[in-house]
């Protein structure tokens, strides 16, 4: 995941309801668009809550980010 600040494109996330779309939108919102992790999850949660696999996957990639 990387942000270019040097543009002003929007950033489309295909499929947001799904269960991977939303795992996926949310850790572009913490990752590169800096959302507040709180409403980042709650928004995930509120259209699923990741089984062991996902969260094991989001835990990873939050120690990548350092978050």
């Amino acid at each position: 995941m990387n942000l270019n600040l040097e543009n002003d494109n929007v950033t489309l996330t295909h499929c947001k309801l799904n269960w991977r779309g939303a795992v996926f939108t949310y850790l572009y919102k913490i990752t590169q668009l800096n959302v507040n992790e709180n409403k980042a999850r709650a928004e995930m949660e509120s259209i699923w809550k990741p089984d062991p696999i996902w969260s094991n996957f989001i835990e990873e990639v939050k120690l990548h980010y350092s978050l």
